[in-house]
Protein backbone atom coordinates (compact mmCIF):
# COMPACT_ATOMS: atom_id res chain seq x y z
CA UNK A 1 0.00 0.00 0.00
CA UNK A 2 1.25 3.50 -0.79
CA UNK A 3 2.10 5.90 2.01
CA UNK A 4 1.47 9.66 1.88
CA UNK A 5 4.44 11.82 0.79
CA UNK A 6 4.98 15.40 -0.31
CA UNK A 7 5.45 14.88 -4.07
CA UNK A 8 1.78 15.58 -4.76
CA UNK A 9 2.34 19.21 -3.74
CA UNK A 10 4.08 19.86 -7.06
CA UNK A 11 0.90 18.68 -8.82
CA UNK A 12 -1.16 21.02 -6.67
CA UNK A 13 1.15 23.92 -7.53
CA UNK A 14 0.72 23.27 -11.26
CA UNK A 15 -3.05 23.03 -10.89
CA UNK A 16 -3.22 26.33 -9.01
CA UNK A 17 -0.90 28.04 -11.50
CA UNK A 18 -3.12 26.97 -14.39
CA UNK A 19 -6.32 27.99 -12.60
CA UNK A 20 -4.87 31.41 -11.79
CA UNK A 21 -4.65 32.05 -15.54
CA UNK A 22 -8.30 31.16 -16.14
CA UNK A 23 -11.35 33.42 -16.16
CA UNK A 24 -12.92 32.28 -12.88
CA UNK A 25 -15.74 33.58 -10.75
CA UNK A 26 -14.83 35.92 -7.91
CA UNK A 27 -15.31 33.17 -5.31
CA UNK A 28 -13.23 30.67 -7.25
CA UNK A 29 -10.45 33.21 -7.81
CA UNK A 30 -10.44 33.99 -4.09
CA UNK A 31 -10.15 30.29 -3.25
CA UNK A 32 -7.22 29.87 -5.67
CA UNK A 33 -5.41 32.87 -4.18
CA UNK A 34 -5.93 31.51 -0.67
CA UNK A 35 -4.59 28.10 -1.66
CA UNK A 36 -1.50 29.65 -3.29
CA UNK A 37 -0.73 31.65 -0.15
CA UNK A 38 -0.90 28.71 2.26
CA UNK A 39 2.25 27.25 3.77
CA UNK A 40 3.34 23.89 2.31
CA UNK A 41 3.27 22.34 5.78
CA UNK A 42 -0.41 23.29 6.14
CA UNK A 43 -1.26 21.92 2.70
CA UNK A 44 0.61 18.69 3.45
CA UNK A 45 -1.23 18.30 6.75
CA UNK A 46 -4.59 18.81 5.06
CA UNK A 47 -3.66 16.42 2.26
CA UNK A 48 -2.67 13.75 4.76
CA UNK A 49 -5.94 14.28 6.61
CA UNK A 50 -7.99 13.82 3.43
CA UNK A 51 -6.10 10.61 2.59
CA UNK A 52 -6.99 9.28 6.06
CA UNK A 53 -10.64 10.23 5.61
CA UNK A 54 -10.49 13.14 8.08
CA UNK A 55 -12.22 16.15 6.52
CA UNK A 56 -13.21 18.41 9.41
CA UNK A 57 -9.95 20.42 9.76
CA UNK A 58 -9.61 21.08 6.02
CA UNK A 59 -10.63 24.47 4.60
CA UNK A 60 -13.68 23.75 2.43
CA UNK A 61 -12.62 26.35 -0.16
CA UNK A 62 -9.22 24.77 -0.63
CA UNK A 63 -10.21 21.11 -0.23
CA UNK A 64 -11.32 20.54 -3.87
CA UNK A 65 -7.91 21.69 -5.18
CA UNK A 66 -6.08 19.47 -2.70
CA UNK A 67 -8.27 16.50 -3.49
CA UNK A 68 -7.91 16.97 -7.24
CA UNK A 69 -4.11 17.08 -6.99
CA UNK A 70 -4.09 14.01 -4.75
CA UNK A 71 -6.27 12.12 -7.23
CA UNK A 72 -3.93 12.89 -10.13
CA UNK A 73 -0.81 11.91 -8.19
CA UNK A 74 -2.18 8.75 -6.58
CA UNK A 75 -3.80 7.56 -9.82
CA UNK A 76 -0.40 7.84 -11.47
CA UNK A 77 1.18 5.79 -8.68
CA UNK A 78 -1.55 3.17 -8.95
CA UNK A 79 -1.09 2.87 -12.71
CA UNK A 80 2.58 2.02 -12.20
CA UNK A 81 1.97 -0.70 -9.64
CA UNK A 82 2.38 -4.32 -10.75
CA UNK A 83 -0.74 -6.41 -10.16
CA UNK A 84 1.05 -9.04 -8.09
CA UNK A 85 2.19 -6.36 -5.63
CA UNK A 86 -1.35 -5.24 -4.79
CA UNK A 87 -2.22 -6.30 -1.26
CA UNK A 88 -5.36 -8.07 -0.17
CA UNK A 89 -6.78 -6.00 2.65
CA UNK A 90 -8.65 -7.47 5.59
CA UNK A 91 -11.53 -5.18 4.66
CA UNK A 92 -12.67 -6.04 1.10
CA UNK A 93 -14.64 -2.80 1.01
CA UNK A 94 -11.41 -0.77 1.04
CA UNK A 95 -9.11 -0.10 -1.89
CA UNK A 96 -6.35 -2.76 -2.10
CA UNK A 97 -3.90 -0.14 -3.37
CA UNK A 98 -4.30 2.85 -1.04
CA UNK A 99 -6.78 1.65 1.59
CA UNK A 100 -9.37 4.35 0.94
CA UNK A 101 -13.10 3.58 0.85
CA UNK A 102 -14.92 3.51 -2.50
CA UNK A 103 -16.85 6.45 -3.86
CA UNK A 104 -19.24 4.19 -5.79
CA UNK A 105 -19.66 0.78 -7.38
CA UNK A 106 -20.07 -0.04 -11.07
CA UNK A 107 -22.10 -2.97 -12.39
CA UNK A 108 -20.32 -4.00 -15.57
CA UNK A 109 -22.26 -4.47 -18.79
CA UNK A 110 -19.93 -6.28 -21.19
CA UNK A 111 -17.46 -9.13 -21.47
CA UNK A 112 -16.83 -12.04 -19.17
CA UNK A 113 -17.35 -9.89 -16.08
CA UNK A 114 -20.79 -8.64 -17.12
CA UNK A 115 -23.04 -8.22 -14.10
CA UNK A 116 -20.14 -8.14 -11.63
CA UNK A 117 -19.72 -5.27 -9.22
CA UNK A 118 -16.45 -3.37 -9.10
CA UNK A 119 -15.86 -0.70 -6.47
CA UNK A 120 -14.12 2.52 -7.49
CA UNK A 121 -11.54 4.14 -5.23
CA UNK A 122 -12.22 7.75 -4.37
CA UNK A 123 -8.51 8.58 -4.38
CA UNK A 124 -6.42 6.48 -6.82
CA UNK A 125 -9.20 5.32 -9.22
CA UNK A 126 -8.38 1.64 -8.66
CA UNK A 127 -11.23 -0.80 -9.28
CA UNK A 128 -11.67 -4.05 -7.35
CA UNK A 129 -14.31 -6.76 -7.24
CA UNK A 130 -16.82 -7.21 -4.44
CA UNK A 131 -19.72 -9.62 -4.73
CA UNK A 132 -23.15 -8.06 -5.04
CA UNK A 133 -25.84 -7.81 -2.34
CA UNK A 134 -23.17 -7.36 0.30
CA UNK A 135 -22.48 -4.23 2.32
CA UNK A 136 -19.14 -2.72 1.36
CA UNK A 137 -18.79 -1.30 4.87
CA UNK A 138 -19.69 -4.09 7.32
CA UNK A 139 -19.94 -7.03 4.86
CA UNK A 140 -23.46 -7.88 5.96
CA UNK A 141 -25.67 -9.71 3.45
CA UNK A 142 -28.86 -9.07 5.41
CA UNK A 143 -31.03 -5.97 5.35
CA UNK A 144 -29.72 -4.84 1.96
CA UNK A 145 -32.08 -2.59 -0.03
CA UNK A 146 -31.88 -0.36 -3.10
CA UNK A 147 -33.14 3.20 -3.57
CA UNK A 148 -33.43 5.62 -6.46
CA UNK A 149 -35.37 8.83 -7.06
CA UNK A 150 -38.34 8.73 -9.38
CA UNK A 151 -37.81 10.94 -12.41
CA UNK A 152 -34.03 10.82 -12.15
CA UNK A 153 -31.49 8.48 -13.73
CA UNK A 154 -32.59 4.98 -12.75
CA UNK A 155 -29.17 3.63 -13.70
CA UNK A 156 -27.93 5.10 -10.39
CA UNK A 157 -29.16 3.39 -7.24
CA UNK A 158 -28.05 3.41 -3.63
CA UNK A 159 -27.42 0.12 -1.87
CA UNK A 160 -28.31 0.58 1.80
CA UNK A 161 -27.46 -1.60 4.79
CA UNK A 162 -29.76 -1.76 7.80
CA UNK A 163 -27.05 -3.24 10.01
CA UNK A 164 -24.59 -0.34 9.84
CA UNK A 165 -26.91 2.29 8.26
CA UNK A 166 -24.44 3.11 5.49
CA UNK A 167 -25.02 3.22 1.74
CA UNK A 168 -23.04 3.09 -1.48
CA UNK A 169 -24.17 4.27 -4.89
CA UNK A 170 -24.18 1.70 -7.67
CA UNK A 171 -24.02 2.63 -11.34
CA UNK A 172 -25.53 0.15 -13.79
CA UNK A 173 -23.55 0.50 -17.01
CA UNK A 174 -25.98 -1.69 -18.94
CA UNK A 175 -28.53 1.11 -18.57
CA UNK A 176 -26.09 3.99 -19.06
CA UNK A 177 -22.59 3.17 -20.29
CA UNK A 178 -21.42 6.79 -19.87
CA UNK A 179 -21.81 6.92 -16.10
CA UNK A 180 -18.72 8.18 -14.28
CA UNK A 181 -18.16 7.19 -10.62
CA UNK A 182 -16.91 10.62 -9.56
CA UNK A 183 -18.89 13.05 -11.75
CA UNK A 184 -22.20 11.19 -11.47
CA UNK A 185 -21.75 10.70 -7.75
CA UNK A 186 -21.70 14.47 -7.41
CA UNK A 187 -24.48 14.88 -9.98
CA UNK A 188 -26.81 12.58 -8.01
CA UNK A 189 -26.53 14.54 -4.77
CA UNK A 190 -30.32 14.58 -4.39
CA UNK A 191 -30.11 10.86 -3.65
CA UNK A 192 -27.65 11.59 -0.84
CA UNK A 193 -30.02 14.13 0.66
CA UNK A 194 -32.93 11.68 0.56
CA UNK A 195 -30.94 8.92 2.26
CA UNK A 196 -29.54 11.30 4.86
CA UNK A 197 -33.09 12.22 5.84
CA UNK A 198 -33.79 8.50 6.32
CA UNK A 199 -30.85 8.09 8.69
CA UNK A 200 -28.26 6.58 6.33
CA UNK A 201 -24.71 7.88 5.91
CA UNK A 202 -21.78 7.35 3.58
CA UNK A 203 -18.13 6.65 4.36
CA UNK A 204 -16.73 9.19 1.91
CA UNK A 205 -17.79 12.77 1.22
CA UNK A 206 -19.62 13.55 -1.99
CA UNK A 207 -16.79 14.11 -4.46
CA UNK A 208 -15.49 17.71 -4.45
CA UNK A 209 -18.30 18.94 -2.15
CA UNK A 210 -16.57 17.87 1.05
CA UNK A 211 -19.50 17.83 3.38
CA UNK A 212 -18.17 15.56 6.12
CA UNK A 213 -19.90 12.17 6.35
CA UNK A 214 -22.47 12.09 9.15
Amino acid sequence: MFKPDTAWLSVLSRVLDELSRQDLTADASSAVRRARQLDRAVLQAWGSAIVRGIYEPVDRQVAPFIFGALQVYWAKLASQLEAEKISRLNAPGDCPVCGCPPVAGRILAEGQFRGNRYLWCNLCATQWHLVRIKCSNCESTEGIAYYSIEGQNQAIKAETCEKCKTYLKLMYLEQDVNLDPVADDTGSYALDLMLSEQGYHRRTPVSFLFAAPE
